[in-house]
């Protein structure tokens, strides 16, 4: 019965010699994922804030094409609006002047 009370608590501190060595395996294996996972999050966050600094840019470039464009329309209007009072002021003169000549 000595030889068999021996055996038993041998058994019990290799399984748990064995259970030891799987928990810090495991653990090991948790750590390294997670400094991986922390990597990669460090990455997205930084990938984010960048993408958000290039829509803030291409928001403020859109305000500045929108200001030019606005510029622009209103001039050409200006200028069309010219162009038909000089075309009538034109049409006009032509009319006095072929009405003078009669």
């Amino acid at each position: 019965m000595l030889g068999g009370d021996r055996k038993k608590p041998r058994n019990e501190d290799q399984r748990k010699g064995i259970d030891d060595s799987l928990k810090d395996e495991l653990l090991s294996m948790l750590t390294n994922w997670k400094k991986d996972q922390d990597l990669i999050l460090s990455k997205l966050c930084s990938d984010i804030a960048e993408l958000k600094q290039q829509n803030a840019n291409i928001q403020s470039t859109n305000i500045e094409m929108e200001k030019a464009l606005t510029f622009i329309s209103t001039q050409y209007e200006d200028m069309n609006t010219k162009i038909i009072n000089l075309e009538r002021e034109r049409k006009e003169n032509y009319n006095v002047y072929i009405e003078s000549g009669k």
